[in-house]
């Protein structure tokens, strides 16, 4: 279940000869989570005799786990006309969140211990677990942007563009956690499931040119050209 709600707040304000507009505004979200799945230890070994493959089932378990969080995400935004109906800038800043998908999220650990020979398991190895992460949380970042966009015309608009996003934490998939007393009875295994890491900060230019070609005729008049 999510609860959300968002405030926002618009001005406009001269300063320095450039009628600026902007708003600022926060929003708020709570998550609440409730998966159910099944927990399933299977031993595999070989049967000497026949070399064929034996599975026992050692434990199979329906399980509920629940989890919340709440993110607060403010955000702002600026933009003026410093050459009236010419040039523009514009600045943002804001923070934002984004859930992990839901498969992820599920209980479901599906385990397999094997002989030594065995070639069953997350990494190919006997003693392995595939599960899912109940205790994910979103991805989270602050983005900032800063633009310029210039009208030399009414059909036609050049802009540049600066963007950087913060990314605080990162959902990572199909990692091998070593050493999980997975079913609290002391046995240690290999986990292959889906965690939260350490983000990162990408930033970059953004170059764009777009024209609507008005000088061709008829129903060509529509065309335009977006780069």
């Amino acid at each position: 279940s999510i609860r959300a709600f968002y405030v926002r707040a618009d001005f406009s304000h001269e300063l320095f000869g450039i009628e600026w507009d902007g708003n600022v505004g926060v929003r708020y979200a709570g998550t609440r989570t409730r998966a159910t799945g099944l927990q399933s230890y299977r031993a595999y070994s070989l049967n000497p005799s026949t070399n064929a493959r034996v599975e026992t089932i050692v434990a199979n378990q329906i399980v509920t786990y629940e989890n919340k969080y709440s993110d607060v995400l403010p955000s702002f935004n600026l933009s003026g006309w410093v050459i009236p109906d010419k040039l523009v800038a514009r600045i943002g800043w804001g923070k934002v969140m984004a859930r992990p998908f839901i498969d992820k999220l599920t209980p479901t650990i599906s385990c397999i211990k094997g002989s030594g020979q065995s070639i069953y398991g997350g990494d190919g190895s006997a003693d392995d677990c595939t599960a899912g992460n109940v205790n994910l949380e979103p991805f989270r970042a602050t983005n900032k942007d800063a633009s310029v966009e210039w009208y030399p015309s009414r059909d036609s608009q050049l802009s540049l563009a600066f963007f950087r996003k913060d990314i605080r934490s990162y959902i990572q998939n199909d990692v091998t956690v070593g050493g999980v007393d997975v079913f609290g009875d002391g046995v240690l295994w290999d986990v292959k499931t889906s965690i939260n890491s350490q983000g990162a900060v990408t930033k970059g230019w953004e170059l764009a040119g777009r024209t609507a070609l008005t000088m061709l005729p008829g129903l060509f008049s529509g065309l335009g050209l977006d780069a």
